[in-house]
């Protein structure tokens, strides 16, 4: 399971979380509130088969605007032994609308170019490489930055689909339903 889907998880059931707990408008379609995650750790992959299904868990123990927060799973083999298994863990915080700041003129709404907003680049190929020194590899089908541009504090990157992925989900290579 990729990294950005453990982070989709946490973000939406945190969002949930909050809903029903009456902190956010409880509006069909309202947007989600600000969320900072920080010391996000992936423990132990998620290895998803055609054939292998998991009963997965997002959990929050939350204490005034922060929550630490864990992501675990178990196999539903029934010849499995293993119980749960720890993935994912952090601490967010939610973080009222006001106290957001606004980063760039794009943010204001105002009309710029990337390349005045995020005046340095780094080539998708060397960012690849930065994460596989750091221990953190991605596949061919998972390399789909095409460009990355950059500030002291934000990033701006252009994603596509990998040639890979889109063939799988053309044919149906998967049928999944996840809930966070």
């Amino acid at each position: 399971m990729p990294a950005a889907a453990f982070i989709e998880s946490v973000c939406a059931a945190a969002a949930e979380t909050v809903r029903q707990q009456g902190a956010a408008a409880d509006t069909p379609g309202a947007p989600r509130p600000p969320i900072l995650i920080e010391n996000l750790t992936i423990h132990e992959p998620l290895l998803l088969g055609e054939t292998s299904f998991h009963r997965l868990q997002t959990g929050f123990t939350f204490k005034d605007d922060t929550a630490n927060f864990q992501i675990i799973s178990q196999p539903l083999d029934k010849n499995s032994a293993d119980g749960w298994q720890v993935h994912v863990s952090g601490k967010l915080k939610l973080v009222a609308t006001e106290n957001l700041p606004s980063v760039t003129p794009a943010a204001q709404g105002v009309l710029v170019s990337d390349t005045d907003v995020y005046p340095q680049t780094l080539a998708p190929e060397r960012f690849y490489d930065q994460l596989a020194s750091a221990g953190i590899a991605f596949g061919p089908s998972f390399q789909g930055i095409e460009t990355l541009r950059y500030d002291q504090t934000n990033a701006l990157g252009r994603i596509r689909m990998t040639d890979q992925v889109a063939a799988e989900m053309l044919k149906g290579f998967r049928k999944t339903v996840s809930w966070p």
